[in-house]
């Protein structure tokens, strides 16, 4: 059984949430500031919006990484000509990040009554991808709920040099959590970078269905759960 646990974040510590509502605020702040550097309708903020998703996948899904928001906000600026000042880069990545406080993520179940009583036993740590959120607002949400001190190892993809699902994500949280990567079960709900990240670096792979039940590819978890009583029970056992 583990000696230590990680989790990811979105959908597995926290839902989404109104996702769709973030994303109408987005595009409407890029929309007001590249208008300030001429005159851009609704289609520019499109091509502008998929220019990013495209960038940001391409690295994910075959690199590996994710570019970071600021990064991601000037190549958007590029794909319609404009080169950001810096200062607007830095405006809105705090923006974007800010709305994890103003657009919350949603609770899930049990969460909250769990880490407290995980973190007696097990060194916990987090190991999540990160879009126009970055993890520095993770953290600060966290602290936030009071959660944030049942951690001691923290990878967001926006700070580390690989995403899941490389193996090296896994590795250095068992470092950091003092544990072999055999010993570390890593909880989260996608298929193909918590699942596969994790049996592929040799941990125990946990996936979270209660938010986002993810049939992308053919189930390798060694062990799926609901709820988390689920994961207490498999702990116990």
């Amino acid at each position: 059984m583990p000696q230590a646990l990680s989790f990811d974040f979105w959908n597995t510590l926290y839902a989404d949430g109104a996702e769709d509502h973030r994303r109408i605020l987005r595009k409407e702040y890029f929309a007001a500031l590249i208008n300030t550097y001429g005159n851009y309708g609704p289609a520019d903020i499109e091509q502008a919006f998929s220019a990013g998703s495209n960038l940001f996948l391409e690295n994910w899904i075959h690199h590996s990484r994710t570019p970071t928001a600021p990064e991601r906000l000037r190549f958007m600026a590029q794909s319609l000509g404009i080169s950001l000042k810096e200062s607007h880069v830095q405006e809105a990545t705090k923006y974007y990040g800010q709305m994890i406080f103003e657009i919350q993520p949603g609770e899930i179940d049990f969460v909250k009554e769990l880490l407290p009583e995980l973190a007696k036993k097990y060194p916990l740590g987090i190991i999540s991808d990160t879009g126009y959120i970055t993890g520095e607002y993770i953290r600060k949400f966290l602290k936030k709920e009071n959660l944030l001190k049942h951690f001691s190892s923290f990878i967001f993809s926006d700070e580390n040099e690989h995403s899941k699902p490389h193996n090296s994500v896994f590795q250095k949280t068992a470092e950091k959590l003092g544990v072999e990567t055999k010993k570390l079960m890593h909880v989260g709900d996608l298929e193909r970078t918590d699942v596969a990240g994790a049996e592929k670096s040799g941990c125990i792979s946990v996936k979270f269905t209660g938010v986002h039940n993810d049939n992308s590819q053919n189930g390798q978890a060694q062990y799926v759960i609901s709820n988390y009583r689920e994961l207490l029970k498999i702990l116990e056992e």
